[in-house]
């Protein structure tokens, strides 16, 4: 059983591009941090310029400590992503919880609740707890970012008789790892390069450990009995620019509609539920 939140403490690390105008983002990943129920915070806010410190951010509450750590001079600017890993590293010891996340991703208190009650329990069987990202249209539909085509049934797994999305984008801007993950993902490859090769700087940075396997996630979203999707899995990609952008093919599906399938699909998931519940 994973340490109580109330009694525990947590690692946050923040990439901060310094953009003014992004600010506002940030401003908003931090307020969600704030509001985590834990005994005590370490916030540090990468970032790559000392600009990033010109301006006033959201006053932290009594059990977060915030800073920033700017790191000049790198070779390209996306590295600002992997600036995190040598700090973690060393921090392994003298923190309950790790997170790392990108400055435009709100991940709020009841997604970290849920985390913390179901995360070891997949881990067990060899999966990771998978989170959504969504944006808002023009028209405030919640849409997810990443997911271009609804699901289908060999997209859903049951694990004790629950059902989960396995999507085929598992991407989510961010990760959280209790203790003993983050000992697994720093002897991972992941941990050096995000083991996947198709996948940007970014992106990689990101990732976490869900590429075991460079062409295999095992990344798992928690479903509703009724294969809809619970809102404490889902966070907020705040610039919403897929779904704002209409050439692009991200961010059209609304989250409502993500795993609405076909009475083919339903039946095939009716007969295997009924299977895995039958005596061995």
């Amino acid at each position: 059983m994973l340490p109580q939140l109330s009694n525990s403490t947590l690692l946050v690390h923040i990439a901060f591009h310094y953009v003014s105008d992004r600010r506002r983002f940030l401003e908003q990943v931090l307020l969600a941090v704030y509001d985590y129920p834990l005994r005590s915070i370490q916030v540090v806010i990468d970032s790559n310029t000392e600009d990033a410190r010109s301006h006033d951010l959201p006053r932290a509450p009594d059990h977060v400590q915030l800073r920033i750590d700017v790191h000049p001079g790198l070779d390209h600017p996306f590295l600002l992503t992997w600036q995190h890993r040598k700090h973690m590293a060393e921090q392994r010891g003298n923190y309950d919880y790790f997170m790392y996340v990108e400055d435009d991703i709100v991940v709020p208190r009841k997604a970290i609740e849920r985390w913390h009650r179901e995360a070891e329990g997949l881990y067990r069987h060899g999966f990771l707890f998978g989170f959504l990202r969504t944006e808002r249209t023009a028209s405030a539909i919640l849409v997810s970012s990443d997911q271009l085509k609804p699901a289908r049934s060999h997209h859903i797994r049951f694990l004790n008789g629950k059902p989960f999305f396995a999507p085929r984008n598992p991407y989510h801007g961010f990760w959280i790892y209790h203790q003993r993950q983050m000992d697994d993902f720093a002897a991972s490859p992941c941990w050096r390069d995000g083991n996947r090769p198709g996948w940007g700087v970014r992106e990689r940075a990101a990732a976490g450990m869900i590429w075991r396997k460079p062409k295999r996630h095992r990344t798992l979203v928690p479903l509703e009995p009724d294969l809809t999707v619970p809102q404490d899995v889902l966070v907020a990609h705040l610039p919403n620019n897929y779904a704002l952008n209409p050439d692009s093919d991200f961010g059209k599906i609304p989250i409502d509609e993500l795993t609405t399938m076909s009475l083919l699909d339903k039946l095939i998931l009716r007969g295997r539920l009924l299977w895995t519940r039958s005596p061995s």
